[in-house]
């Protein structure tokens, strides 16, 4: 068996509130197609069901959470999306890199996996953790634009 839980934001701007509801809502309407998708951070399986899943495929460079879902689905393993639990899940990335950035990233990713599949080359800049977010959001907004901009 596969869990997630409700999502709450880090931060109580509406805006934040408004995309992580958008997000809940969509983990919640995907679960009923083919193309369900939990978010990596917060897959909650058992040992057992992770193993018959094949575990997390190295090929795939980004997304492997969603291509992970696919598979544990196609093994007939049940996803269940717990209301009454919530995580809050940090939004630095939207707020170091810019929402209109990051939903753009994740756009394009989307649209590779449901028109070409699991995302083996990387295709977007996504560096994964804290310290490098923390670090960027403390150059100021005219600094990232233009190491952004400059080093293209």
């Amino acid at each position: 068996m596969l869990l997630t839980t409700w999502l709450v934001p880090d931060s109580e701007e509406l805006v934040d509130e408004l995309l992580v509801l958008l997000t809940n809502y969509g983990i919640e309407f995907a679960r009923y197609t083919k193309k369900a998708f939990i978010p990596g951070f917060n897959i909650i399986v058992e040992r057992n069901a992770f193993w018959a899943i094949g575990g997390f495929d190295p090929r795939v460079k980004l997304a492997e959470d969603h291509q992970f879902i696919q598979r544990a689905r196609k093994k007939g393993i049940s996803l269940r999306f717990l209301k009454d639990v919530s995580l809050t899940v940090s939004l630095r990335r939207f707020r170091s890199e810019g929402r209109i950035e990051v939903l753009r990233k994740y756009a394009k990713s989307l649209g590779h996996l449901l028109l070409k599949g699991p995302i083996t080359d990387p295709i977007i800049d996504y560096p994964m953790g804290g310290k490098y977010h923390l670090q960027n959001r403390s150059q100021g907004f005219w600094a990232r634009l233009k190491q952004k901009w400059l080093n293209r």
